[in-house]
């Protein structure tokens, strides 16, 4: 069996916590990255299983996230958005934590600030942990 959700929580935190990302905005994200190019519609249709928020998609784009790849013509064609760079970095990021649990760890994350909450400081300690145990597991294997 696939466990590649086993580090869901730790690595939806740190992308929430490192890019002021809402876990609903991550979701969107990671929905509309599967449909490529994408209009009001396809957001729509997935925001239906979200809370209402009317200005999503503005928020998405005022994160820089998402940008308006194509203007509408009125009656022959819709807006199209897609996926920024940033937001395919996050994504990227996201993945990588998934697929190896091995979490970024260095002094310019947030969660290894001075002003770190104790809930940032928790996760750190996490990946800190996590990070000690694939070393662990890859030194083994390499001795076998």
């Amino acid at each position: 069996m696939n466990n590649t959700l086993r580090y869901l929580r730790p690595a939806r935190k740190y992308i929430e916590m490192q890019f002021d990302v809402k876990q609903a905005d991550l979701e969107m994200l990671l929905f509309l990255e599967g449909i490529g190019k994408f209009t009001k519609q396809d957001l729509k249709r997935f925001e239906l299983m979200m809370s209402w928020n009317t200005q999503r998609l503005n928020h998405l784009i005022d994160g820089g996230w998402v940008v308006k790849f194509r203007n509408a013509l009125h009656g022959r064609q819709k807006a199209l958005y897609v996926i920024t760079k940033k937001g395919k970095n996050i994504l990227n990021q996201f993945y990588k934590m998934l697929e190896t649990g091995v979490f970024p760890d260095s002094a310019r994350s947030k969660h290894n600030r001075a002003s770190a909450t104790q809930a940032e400081k928790k996760y750190a300690r996490v990946y800190g942990y996590e990070n000690a145990m694939r070393k662990e597991e890859a030194q083994k294997k390499g001795k076998l």
